[in-house]
């Protein structure tokens, strides 16, 4: 059968440290889901997929066997991927992206008796050179508040 998709619309990307957060369970088998976004400015965006892999009295669990995370634009320009390694699987994609509109395509399979579950976040970080220009602007700040004293 087809594979289980669900799509979230985020809107303008959540800079750090703030971040968008989510919890997403599926039935066995294949899932694909998207999280649209758009920036207005150069950021690094930076998500992570962890796999919640959980055992419960009755004999049922949660597992997923295989997590990825990729990025694309609207016109599907391939920009990274990210495969999710170790137990449980933990998928790590940063990427640096000009203002637009893209897209994050979190994949994978679902193997266990009740299925699989996984925590999402997605967070825009901006770049080195834009901290220390908003260091240098407080630290231009803070000398002509100390000059104005005198």
């Amino acid at each position: 059968g087809a594979a289980q998709a669900n799509t979230y619309n985020l809107g303008p990307l959540a800079e750090f440290p703030q971040s968008h957060d989510f919890l997403i369970t599926h039935a066995p088998g294949d899932f694909k889901d998207f999280f649209y976004f758009d920036l207005d400015r150069p950021l690094r965006a930076t998500n992570t997929a962890v796999s919640l892999n959980l055992r419960f009295n009755a004999g049922s669990n949660y597992n997923i066997s295989a997590l990825d995370i990729a990025f694309y634009d609207l016109s599907n320009t391939f920009y990274g991927i990210a495969t999710g390694i170790g137990s449980p699987r933990e998928a790590v994609l940063e990427q640096t992206l000009l203002p637009g509109e893209f897209y994050a395509a979190v994949s994978g399979f679902a193997n266990g008796s009740a299925g699989g579950k996984y925590a999402y976040s997605i967070a825009a970080v901006p770049e080195p050179a834009q901290w220390l220009l908003m260091l240098l602007g407080l630290a231009a700040i803070g000398f002509a508040a100390k000059r104005r004293r005198r």
